[in-house]
């Protein structure tokens, strides 16, 4: 008897904790659901690219100039907005799901760089033009424009561990294009001691284009405050095999003589395209408020700090390091800062 009624209770216990999660997580007529679910993010990030550095600054620390201090300045970056859409569909009778997400943000920046010293700092790309002698410049323009659009398509089942905690699994592909492309315009350069070379000026374009697909997996996550707030969060990660097109290419303008050769316009490029895994990492973490209307449709609003992390993005071809951009090896690109999210799912 005993043993009946300990089993009764646990199923009653068991029935009891299902209601309570369907009851919160469900609308009451879930069954006239089409499946279908739409979300549109506002993205308000700044983006960081390791290896653009316009100028390095090279500061005396004697009177003679025998020992130098040389520090490399990145360029500036700030805050841009961007967006991402998706749409969704959940299978009848199940809890799969598939989505398809398309994210895009498009920085650019400008950055200017003077000195009353022309030899107070150098520019790079021409830093391989003379033997032995350093060029320096008398100002520079670095103008940075990043073209970011990545496709994520994934299939995900939702699961409940209890009546507050839910976590959503998924894997998928992910593939798209990340452009980047530097623009320098280099015044007043000097190349040289003796004799000392003037050029009037002088311009560097450099390109880094990749383009990759590969698989991709991760986990969304989110934890109920009662029947209408939330945390949530995510992590993802995904390796892309791709192509990357790289060009560099630097145009020095009228020179006084022809002691390196470079009398008149001169004009370099280089070209190279390789083949890499790109690995990337994605990290989402904020709060949400959700209900539902109408008894079956939902509407949910969130705000989320997010971060993505792109390893060996800025790439450096040997023969370009060498010739225009010394010691200047790959960098990673990161993307973080405010994301705004609105769905609805019907």
């Amino acid at each position: 008897m005993r043993n009946s009624v300990l089993f009764l209770a646990a199923i009653f216990l068991t029935a009891s904790t299902a209601l309570q999660a369907e009851e919160m997580f469900e609308c009451p007529q879930e069954s006239s659901k089409i499946g279908l679910s739409f979300s549109a993010d506002y993205l308000y990030w700044k983006t960081q690219e390791e290896q653009l550095y316009p100028v390095i600054f090279v500061k005396s620390s004697d009177s003679e100039q025998t020992q130098q201090e040389i520090s490399p300045t990145n360029q500036k970056f700030e805050y841009t907005s961007g967006f991402r859409v998706a749409l969704g569909y959940e299978f009848p009778c199940t809890s799969y799901d598939i989505k398809f997400a398309w994210t895009r943000i498009h920085p650019r920046t400008t950055a200017k760089f003077e000195s009353p010293d022309p030899k107070m700092f150098i520019a790079i790309p021409f830093s391989s033009l003379t033997d032995s002698d350093v060029p320096h410049a008398g100002s520079v323009v670095s103008r940075w424009h990043l073209n970011y659009d990545m496709l994520d398509l994934d299939l995900g089942r939702e699961y409940a561990l209890c009546n507050c905690f839910t976590f959503r699994p998924h894997i998928g592909l992910k593939g798209g294009w990340i452009n980047q492309t530097q623009k320098m315009q280099v015044n007043d350069i000097t190349l040289g001691q003796s004799p000392v070379i003037d050029i009037t000026q002088g311009t560097a374009h450099r390109r880094n284009d990749f383009n990759g697909i590969g698989p991709s997996i991760g986990v969304d996550m989110r934890f109920a405050l009662g029947s209408q707030f939330g945390v949530f969060g995510g992590v993802s990660g995904a390796l892309l095999y791709g192509q990357f097109d790289l060009m560099n290419k630097i145009f020095i303008a009228d020179t006084l003589n022809n002691y390196y050769e470079l009398s008149g316009p001169k004009t370099i490029n280089l070209e190279s395209s390789e083949y890499f895994v790109s690995p990337t990492v994605q990290v989402l973490l904020g709060g949400d408020w959700a209900t539902c209307f109408c008894e079956k449709y939902w509407i949910r609003l969130g705000v989320a700090y997010e971060v993505l992390y792109w390893w060996d993005q800025m790439k450096s071809n040997n023969s370009i390091n060498q010739t225009l951009f010394v010691n200047s090896p790959s960098g990673n690109l990161m993307m973080h800062g405010l994301t705004v999210q609105a769905s609805f799912e019907f």
